[in-house]
């Protein structure tokens, strides 16, 4: 029968007896080699009879190890732009997880795709017998965000309702942002990077980004309040500008002050921002030649 052997569970074991032309299992068997899936541990004896009709029999010991007792949680449904998903919830642990997506422990659903992929746990005891189990692990797409690049803002503009992402129902993010709001007075004049991020009804996320830059606003200087003498024009200029709107009326650059009041001025610069500034005028019947 030969050695005596130990196999796992499940597992096949091969008995070949020798010096004989007829061989009589004590399973009912009577091939040679016999080859059997024991179910539990047991002995097999042989019957060996040759061409002269003598016999004689032989035994051998198989020892069955049972297969270890393995299961495997089910795992957390992830999103096609996660990072890599630990694998965990395989018992007893220290086994091995695999699939095509799978490396050192890891699932890569960036790599995987969308949709339902197997996991494999197997774990091996101590008597070097092997079990497994599977169960599936769930990908689901991430939105598309989109987001409209803002127009830029002056920084004495109001506060600003962000909107432009696209699913609608996300939230924006960024330096002084709040509620959805954006502050430039706040931020200031320079470039803000605005963030819109959209979860699905998968719990998938995704982001993305668009800067919003804020201008300063133009600084016209009619100077200080003045007196001038009457009949003699005074001309007032706040700078150079695109555009000019004066609480005259005019619509020039510079414009003559020949009566007592205040005059103001607006002006817009090529960043279509605005401010203003405004002089009082004091009129005084000035010396003539003849008088000095």
């Amino acid at each position: 029968g030969g050695l005596d052997q130990t196999v796992c569970q499940g597992d096949s074991a091969t008995f070949t007896a020798n010096g004989g032309l007829y061989y009589f299992w004590n399973n009912g068997n009577s091939g040679n080699p016999m080859k059997v899936v024991p179910s539990f541990t047991g002995t097999y004896m042989v019957t060996v009879v040759d061409n002269n009709g003598c016999f004689d029999t032989d035994s051998v010991n198989v020892t069955v190890n049972q297969l270890p007792s393995v299961s495997l949680g089910t795992f957390s449904k992830t999103c096609d732009n996660s990072t890599l998903v630990t694998l965990t919830g395989g018992i007893p642990t220290g086994g091995t997880y695999s699939s095509p997506f799978v490396n050192n422990g890891q699932f890569n659903p960036t790599t995987s795709g969308t949709g339902s992929f197997n996991i494999f746990y197997a774990y091996t005891n101590a008597q070097g017998c092997t079990d497994s189990i599977g169960q599936p692990i769930t990908v689901a797409p991430a939105p598309t965000v989109t987001l409209t690049p803002f127009n830029d803002l002056c920084i004495n503009s109001g506060s600003l309702a962000l909107g432009g992402g696209i699913p609608a129902g996300g939230i924006y993010s960024g330096s002084n942002v709040s509620a959805g709001t954006f502050h430039p007075n706040i931020a200031g004049v320079g470039i803000t990077t605005i963030t819109y991020s959209y979860t699905n009804a998968d719990g998938c996320s995704n982001s993305t980004s668009e800067d919003l830059n804020v201008n300063d606003v133009p600084h016209p200087d009619l100077g200080k309040d003045t007196t001038v003498c009457l009949n003699i024009p005074y001309d007032l200029s706040p700078g150079t500008y695109t555009s000019y709107l004066w609480s005259t009326g005019a619509t020039i650059p510079t414009i003559i002050a020949n009566t007592a009041g205040n005059v103001a001025v607006t002006v817009t610069d090529a960043n279509t921002c605005s401010n203003s500034d405004d002089i009082n005028i004091v009129v005084d019947k000035c010396p003539s030649v003849s008088e000095l």
